[in-house]
């Protein structure tokens, strides 16, 4: 399979053997049987999906609490397409609308980002401690086009990403609902000149980006990829893969919201590119009460304290759970 081995991944779930490793886990009682079902299904397909992952009245609490900060905010920042703009000067219910980290002024939100289900198998898939370093809410669906993570949301290494999608709301068909396809996190490194992973839009301008978005329906086409629609209930939790290919579908019924939070992941031992930018808000990553870790690029908030610079903590030992069944698991 492309991609496997890729010099942009130090990650395990990317390993030739990844299956092997994660049938391993399971033996060594270090994941559950559920666990192993889930990490199976991402290797293969570049996404999971977790039912009813994040508690319903927590998503209202963080809704009424969002609603709030539409009113009282105006310092919260928003990105408009590729304009980002302080919220008094946007409209968060149109489409390619996102409101940048909120969990960096929400408990509420920094609660959904690691949420037990959800932080449990970003440590499985990281093999070390996750940090949330960028989060985007949305009002209604994004309609943006098909698209991989790594070309935008730039982390050393490329691919020591992932990202989770909560739905705040039942999503119904015609929303702008989130559509992939499945297994395009194994097509294959498409680099930019200077052999990145990520577009920049000065040096390398919009031919080659056009291109990179074409190549991915190109590849889904020669290779068979499904494209899947996600129409899920409240609460549920789809997890990704740094490469897999995807977007907002368009948005046919106006009438519609598709209320959602997407949180980008990298492992603790990696590092978002923008913290070297010196025009970021914070230069490493911040230590939560909970013992979490998050940052943020864009200049902070009226009301956010200078964080204090996190020390990278080394991995935590993994707990012993009882494996309930042994196989050999193809490579």
């Amino acid at each position: 399979m492309a991609n496997i081995g890729s010099p942009f991944s130090p990650l395990w779930i990317d390993s030739e053997d990844a299956r092997r490793q994660a049938l391993n886990k399971l033996e060594h009682g270090r994941i559950s049987e559920d666990e192993f079902d889930l990490l199976s299904f991402f290797i293969a397909n570049g996404y999971c999906v977790i039912e009813k992952a994040i508690d319903a009245e927590l998503i209202d609490a963080y809704l009424a609490e969002v609603q709030t900060m539409f009113s009282t905010r105006p310092d919260l920042w928003v990105s408009e397409g590729p304009d980002i703009k302080r919220l008094a000067e946007a409209q968060v219910d149109r489409a390619l609308t996102k409101v940048l980290d909120t969990y960096m002024v929400s408990q509420r939100a920094l609660r959904m980002a690691f949420a037990p289900k959800l932080e449990r198998m970003l440590k499985i898939i990281f093999g070390e401690a996750p940090v949330v370093h960028q989060g985007l809410h949305f009002q209604v669906g994004s309609t943006q086009a098909i698209h991989q993570d790594t070309a935008y949301v730039v982390v050393k290494p490329a691919l020591a990403l992932a990202a989770a999608w909560i739905a705040l709301e039942d999503v119904k068909p015609g929303g702008g609902e989130l559509i992939y396809y499945r297994g395009s996190h194994r097509f294959g490194d498409f680099i930019y000149p200077g052999e990145q992973r990520h577009w920049n839009t000065d040096t390398h301008g919009h031919d080659i980006h056009n291109h990179h978005l074409a190549w991915l329906h190109h590849e889904a086409v020669e290779r068979g990829a499904p494209l899947e629609y996600f129409w899920p209930k409240k609460g549920t939790l789809l997890i990704w893969h740094a490469d897999l290919a995807h977007g907002g579908a368009t948005i046919v019924n106006n009438g519609y919201t598709r209320k959602s939070i997407v949180f980008h992941y990298c492992p603790v031992s990696a590092r978002p590119a923008y913290l070297d930018n010196p025009g970021a808000a914070m230069s490493g990553f911040h230590s939560t009460p909970d013992g979490t870790f998050c940052s943020a690029y864009y200049p902070e908030f009226s009301d956010v304290p200078p964080p204090a610079p996190a020390q990278p903590v080394p991995p935590k030992a993994e707990p012993r759970r009882r494996a309930r069944r042994k196989e050999v698991v193809p490579a």
